[in-house]
């Protein structure tokens, strides 16, 4: 009831506030404003405040829903707005809403819009995606559930126990590609610094270079071995001149 739905695009100006509470949970909703553009003439200063206004507010949030319509293609924007949303360590979920509106579906029908959206995000293939209907209800108590999961996965814990034998693994099967320079990298620790969102600390030889794909490569085993769904991963590089831990 607080809300003022409208087909007419940008209705929203300011964003609103919604608490409730689910399953015991206390949830603070942030609706904000539309922030699709499809031209950047056609914007005035009541949409660009607004859109301000909407992403301040995402970096601020545990998790943010990008919602999208299934009618309409995805663009840069929705792109660069998730890139962003990342970056500020938040929690991601996609909604593929107005599923109500696609005749005939089949399940070669929801694969297709999976491979779509993977392939316009191949960067945030562990964020979920919902088919959901605002209209007709569809999915609404599924948000609700994967919300708690993601926040619940933000704050995992791993040990250091189990961070060292996943680095091992890793090891085993693919030793620490070089990035600039000749030396390969000796990779001393692996641990976790902080959640929300989980930050992981590597440790290697200050005179080595660790390439980014390695850095991809053990974040994509942290997930099929933690999970994580949902919530972004920072891992961070430092380096140590202490050469004792390698000689062991």
């Amino acid at each position: 009831e607080r809300v003022i739905v409208s087909p007419t695009a940008h209705t929203t100006r300011d964003s609103q506030d919604i608490a409730f509470i689910f399953e015991g949970q206390k949830i603070i909703f942030v609706d904000t404003a539309g922030m699709r553009r499809r031209s950047k003439k056609s914007v005035d200063a009541f949409e660009k405040q607004s859109t301000d206004q909407s992403v301040e507010s995402i970096k601020k949030a545990d998790i943010a829903i990008l919602v999208t319509d299934v009618n309409e293609k995805l663009t840069w924007q929705d792109k660069h707005l998730l890139e962003e949303t990342i970056e500020a360590g938040v929690g991601l979920m996609i909604l593929a809403n107005k599923w109500d509106t696609i005749p005939d579906k089949t399940t070669d029908t929801v694969q297709e819009f999976e491979m779509y959206y993977k392939r316009f995000f191949p960067f945030i293939k562990w964020a979920p995606l919902i088919f959901s209907s605002a209209t007709k209800k569809i999915r609404i108590k599924k948000i609700l559930d994967t919300v708690i999961s993601i926040y619940t996965e933000k704050n995992k814990v791993i040990s250091e126990n189990a961070l060292d034998k996943l680095l091992k693994s890793v090891v085993r099967r693919h030793k620490p590609s070089r990035g600039k320079g000749t030396k390969h990298p000796y990779i001393y620790s692996f641990k976790q610094l902080r959640t929300n969102p989980p930050v992981f600390v590597i440790k290697i030889d200050f005179k080595a270079d660790l390439h980014d794909s390695y850095l991809r490569f053990l974040e994509n085993n942290l997930r099929f071995k933690f999970g994580f769904e949902g919530s972004p991963i920072h891992i961070r590089v430092t380096k140590t001149q202490n050469t004792k831990d390698k000689k062991k």
